[in-house]
C-alpha cells in the first residue's frame, strides 16, 4: 500500500464519520423537536442517541488509527528488511540498534552515520537512520538519503505516516460527538 492509499482509506473513513456525525445530529433534533414525548422520554433518547453516536465513532477512530498502525509497521518492516536477513546480519543490526539508541544528539548521529556509510557498515548505518528518523535528526537522515535514495524515500514515507499518527487535533474533530 502507498501513503497515497492510506491517505484515500483515511478520507473515506473520515467521509464515513462526517455522515454519521449528519444522521446523528439530525436525530438529536428530531428526538428534541417531537412534542409527542415527555420531557424525560425525551432526555432518554437524547442519551441513547448520544451514546450510540460515541460508540459509533469510536469504532471509526479505531479503524483509522489501525490503517496508520499497519502502514508504521510496513514501512518500518521495509527498512528492516534492508540490512539482510541471515543470522549474522540479524546479529550485527540487533547490535549496532543498541548502539544507535546510546546516541544522544543530531551531531553525534551525523558522525557515526557518516562512518558507518564511509566503511559500509550498512547495519549501524540503518540503526543510527532509524534513530535519526525518531528523533528527526535532519542531518543524519539527509546523509543517509543521499547514499541510500531508496531507503530513503521509504523512510520519507515512514514520517509521513507519524506525521500523520501525531495530527490528533484533526483526527478529533472528525470523532467528537457533540450533539
Amino acid at each position: 500500500m502507498s501513503n497515497y492509499l492510506l491517505k484515500e482509506q483515511i478520507l473515506n473513513v473520515r467521509k464515513e464519520a462526517d455522515a454519521l456525525q449528519n444522521r446523528y445530529s439530525a436525530e438529536h433534533g428530531r428526538i428534541s423537536k417531537d412534542g409527542n414525548i415527555s420531557d424525560t422520554y425525551r432526555s432518554e433518547l437524547l442519551a441513547q442517541n448520544t451514546t450510540a453516536a460515541k460508540s459509533a465513532l469510536k469504532v471509526l477512530l479505531e479503524k483509522e488509527k489501525a490503517l496508520v498502525t499497519d502502514r508504521a509497521q510496513d514501512l518500518e518492516r521495509v527498512l528492516d528488511s534492508k540490512v539482510g536477513h541471515t543470522a549474522s546480519d540479524i546479529i550485527a543490526f540487533r547490535d549496532a540498534q543498541d548502539r544507535a539508541e546510546k546516541i544522544t544528539d543530531a551531531d553525534e548521529a551525523e558522525r557515526v552515520i557518516s562512518r558507518a556509510l564511509r566503511n559500509s557498515d550498512d547495519s549501524l548505518a540503518y540503526a543510527v537512520f532509524r534513530q535519526a528518523l525518531d528523533h528527526r535528526y535532519t542531518g543524519a537522515i539527509n546523509l543517509f538519503a543521499a547514499e541510500k535514495p531508496s531507503a530513503a524515500e521509504a523512510a520519507k514515507d515512514l514520517m509521513d505516516v507519524r506525521e500523520e499518527q501525531e495530527s490528533t487535533m484533526e483526527r478529533a474533530m472528525h470523532y467528537a460527538y457533540f450533539g
